[in-house]
């Protein structure tokens, strides 16, 4: 007899714990889907929230990382997306996209040495990224490298 009692309030806990993992899922993927929508509606502010909150439930969730980084960057506030594009980067390992994203922020906060490098890695992970060629030539300029 004594052996259910423990065994109850045991399952019982376990129950309660599974809920609440489960209500922690259902809330990161409706703050993950707001974060979506509102960055869709170009309210970049209220995305930065959303994804946030979904942070804040799921720290090591990689992809929020990157569409802050995203909403970051559309609200002017490189500093933030360079960090959140940089902490998918050492994750990830990366992908042409993703530097170019970092390039971008970079290069608008007038870090040229960091964009020139980011857009050359960019380019030897895809060398048909044109843009990427052009924005590096632009990083250039702004840095004085005219050669």
């Amino acid at each position: 007899m004594n052996s259910y009692k423990i065994f109850i309030p045991g399952l019982f806990c376990l129950l309660i714990l599974g809920n609440s993992a489960f209500a922690a899922e259902f809330d990161a993927q409706h703050y993950f889907d707001e974060g979506n929508s509102y960055f869709n509606d170009g309210l970049y502010g209220k995305a930065i929230d959303s994804y946030s909150r979904v942070i804040a439930l799921y720290p090591d969730f990689t992809q929020v990382y990157y569409n802050r980084g995203l909403a970051y960057y559309k609200a002017g506030k490189y500093d933030e997306a360079v960090s959140d594009f940089s902490r998918v980067l050492s994750t990830s390992g990366g992908n042409a996209d993703l530097f170019n994203n970092r390039a971008l922020a970079y290069l608008r906060k007038g870090d040229y040495e960091n964009a020139i490098r980011d857009y050359t890695q960019v380019i030897s992970l895809n060398s048909r990224f044109p843009d990427a060629y052009h924005n590096r030539g632009i990083a250039y300029a702004n840095s004085g490298k005219y050669d």
